[in-house]
């Protein structure tokens, strides 16, 4: 998966009926490359976190997903529900908002 050791991908539905999506790809390598390709492709959120690359959005259709071509949104994520994205990943017991931040890579 973009050149990483394994990953996965997960579809959430929130309380509120949108659709989340989230993607984890873990490496041996630096992932900070990984999360800002995501980042400039159009994830609301991405982090490089140790040896684990993640980013999460609002659910959109993708036009590419591939390591040449980093996942593309075929529209723009929903920008009001930035906090929810951040909520979903929140969830997770190892991510709290402040690691989040701590971690969080902008498109450069």
């Amino acid at each position: 998966m973009l050149g990483g050791n394994d990953g996965i991908r997960g579809y959430y539905t929130g309380p509120d009926g949108g659709s989340y999506e989230v993607l984890v790809m873990f490496s041996e390598y630096p992932v900070d490359g990984s999360a800002r390709s995501w980042a400039c492709a159009g994830w609301q959120i991405a982090l490089a976190l140790d040896s684990v690359a993640m980013a999460a959005s609002t659910g959109t259709d993708q036009r590419t997903f591939t390591p040449e071509r980093p996942p593309q949104m075929t529209q723009t994520p929903a920008s009001e529900r930035e906090a929810e994205v951040r909520e979903l990943l929140t969830l997770s017991p190892k991510l709290t908002a402040a690691v989040i931040e701590d971690n969080r890579v902008e498109c450069s």
